[in-house]
């Protein structure tokens, strides 16, 4: 297995959106339900809608990675305007529309930015009245067969807390999985890797989960947004 963390074009970049960065006057209105950002489906991901109002002295309070075209949230800081409308939610509901980990900031207002790192940017100099779309991904249980002497054949990021991001697959048993599997079984790239026979845990941990299993089979879980 080979670690990297440097490939700028997919690797995952941590960013702390609170008091002390750019990320400085946020705060929120109003949560509203939503299927579909401009007539395109999403799967089967949940998604709604987060009017803000940008104002000196306050902040989102949340730690972002981004890796491809996804920016997800790692964390929720509790002294924060997110932090406080998760408790307004946890209260009044609907529960479903409190922001939580591995959710995505998908649109900034009515733009779906290209890349992870361009969403957190727009978040970085916005000003006023911003509406976001999050989604929350599906969790997908794989079966990865892996024959003893076939080494895993990933390039991945250890450093995610919660989740491993692979960023490559080379020779191996994931390969030999995607040349087999179904469309929908595929691991694609990047992919958050987020627990291995049930068990969760920071990315180092995840990946030697799966270097010492001496099973034949890899029950993983990964997350998949649109």
């Amino acid at each position: 297995v080979s670690v990297t963390d440097a490939e700028p074009q997919r690797c995952s970049a941590m960013y702390c959106c609170s008091e002390g960065t750019k990320e400085k006057d946020t705060q929120i209105l109003q949560m509203d339900s939503t299927s579909d950002t401009g007539g395109s489906p999403l799967l089967d991901c949940f998604t709604f809608t987060v009017e803000l109002q940008k104002r000196p002295g306050t902040n989102f309070g949340v730690e972002l990675s981004a890796a491809g075209k996804v920016c997800m949230v790692n964390a929720v800081l509790g002294a924060s305007l997110i932090g406080e409308w998760n408790r307004m939610m946890d209260q009044r509901g609907p529960k479903e529309h409190a922001i939580r980990q591995y959710d995505r900031l998908m649109v900034f207002n009515d733009e779906k930015p290209a890349k992870g790192a361009d969403m957190v940017e727009r978040l970085h100099s916005a000003q006023g009245a911003v509406t976001l779309i999050v989604q929350r991904p599906r969790r997908h249980m794989l079966r990865l067969a892996r024959r003893p002497w076939r080494p895993l054949g990933i390039q991945a990021l250890t450093s995610g807390s919660g989740f491993l991001l692979i960023t490559r697959i080379n020779e191996g048993a994931f390969a030999d999985h995607n040349a087999f599997a179904p469309e929908e079984d595929r691991v694609k790239i990047p992919c958050r890797l987020v627990a291995v026979y049930g068990q969760s845990g920071s990315g180092a941990e995840l990946l030697q989960f799966m270097e010492e299993s001496q099973k034949t089979v890899l029950d993983l879980e990964i997350l998949i947004y649109d």
